[in-house]
């Protein structure tokens, strides 16, 4: 019998079954402001220190846990590197042999040659590394003065939100997010501060507007359509951002009259491209007009969006009686 299964009901769950389902990808987890496994080079000394001093530094190799609470620090020796530059890699290392105190997982040094990365075992069975930096040190050069890489990735949950909903506050490092047609990603900004980043995506925003007053449009007299529209930060505060709009109407457009529809906006107003509506038949017909109009936010992460109907030509006091508009933006951050 070639096929296997675990745990079995009533045994013990082995270490192999146990890796076997949870030992997919190794990495750093829940890493909320960018300290884990810190790594702190002394000018004095071989011994490199590695920790967080605000939360506990945390990762899982072959489905194993390994950690060093926040506030302390494990001590690892980095030899010299004498006669030649070498890369020396921290890791820390799944080996089912360790059986006892603290664990199967601990930190590990990986050493180098002068011919550059050195290999380091990646995945089952026996030991598998989880590499967290790359050490790179010259010859007679002073643990401090070492060039140092990070190399670990993060693991982290991906969720999907509602359209509006608000970004989750405390995520970890790494985590995705979906909302409407954008995706975010938790990462540092350039000040070192947790964030959400946004791709290079589009937010779908759709509204629907109502006649700002009721009755038809007169000869010559714009109408604006209340409930304009306003979309606010879509990528977070102080993030500028461009976009398109399509705006529809709904209009009764009077016999021998044409209508324009286009769009207005705030803070620079909008790139309009006209839509126009002719009746030149003898009665009244319903229309829909559809306009569309390019959006640019300037320097602000706001912008109010108006659609405007306006009667072009026409020989009777009313051409139109406006009725509904819908308008739907997508938006990108600059």
């Amino acid at each position: 019998m070639t096929q296997v299964s675990a745990p079995l009901v009533n045994e013990q769950f082995t270490d192999a079954a146990w890796r076997d389902l949870f030992g997919d990808e190794p990495g750093v987890v829940g890493d909320l402001d960018g300290t884990s496994y810190n790594i702190n080079l002394p000018p004095d000394s071989n011994v490199a220190l590695i920790g967080s001093p605000t939360q506990d530094s945390l990762s899982r190799v072959a489905g194993f846990s390994h950690k060093i609470p926040a506030g302390q620090l494990e001590s690892i020796v980095i030899p010299e590197a004498p006669g030649s530059t070498r890369t020396d890699l921290v890791v820390v290392r799944y080996d089912p042999a360790n059986n006892d105190a603290p664990g199967p997982c601990r930190l590990a040094i990986v050493t180098g040659t002068s011919a550059g990365f050195p290999a380091y075992d990646s995945s089952a069975p026996g030991v598998e590394d989880l590499p967290l930096w790359a050490v790179t040190r010259k010859a007679d050069e002073a643990l401090s003065q070492a060039t140092v890489r990070r190399l670990y990735p993060r693991l982290a949950p991906l969720l999907n939100l509602p359209l509006g909903a608000l970004l989750p506050t405390s995520s970890p490092l790494g985590t995705l997010v979906r909302r409407g047609q954008l995706t975010y990603v938790r990462e540092l900004d350039t000040s070192g501060v947790p964030t959400w980043i946004p791709d290079r995506g589009m937010e779908q925003i759709d509204t629907l507007c109502a006649p700002d007053i009721g009755g038809p449009l007169e000869q010559n007299s714009p109408r604006g359509l209340h409930s304009s529209v306003r979309i606010s930060q879509p990528f977070g505060p102080g993030v500028p951002f461009r976009g398109e709009i399509t705006a529809q109407c709904y209009v009764v457009v009077q016999a021998g009259s044409e209508i324009g529809f286009a769009a207005t906006g705030d803070p620079s107003g909008p790139t309009t491209r006209h839509a126009r509506s002719r009746n030149d038949g003898s009665i009244a017909e319903p229309r829909t007009v559809t306009a569309h109009a390019r959006i640019d936010s300037g320097s602000s992460d706001a912008f109010n969006f108006q659609p405007i109907m306006r009667q072009l030509s026409g020989t009777s006091e009313v051409v139109a009686e406006p009725r509904l508009a819908f308008s739907t933006a997508h938006v990108w951050p600059k």
